[in-house]
């Protein structure tokens, strides 16, 4: 349906730490019935809780993909 719908945000902040944020009502319950929003959940959790960076591979990645 193309009238739903919903957001997710992640900002890195200093020091390693970041803000994750969901921008659907359902997303809590949704956690217990939908296993792509589980996994996403579970990934965000295990990077919070990990001593890396929120975004360190993706800024190498992004950093390597660059035309030179």
């Amino acid at each position: 349906n193309a009238r739903v719908r919903a957001d997710m945000v992640l900002v890195p902040g200093p020091n390693g730490g970041g803000v994750f944020s969901t921008g659907s009502i359902a997303w809590a319950g949704a956690l217990a019935h939908d296993a792509d929003v589980s996994r996403i959940m579970a990934n965000v959790l295990d990077r919070f809780c990990s001593s890396r960076a929120l975004l360190d591979d993706l800024r190498a990645r992004a950093a390597s993909a660059v035309p030179r």
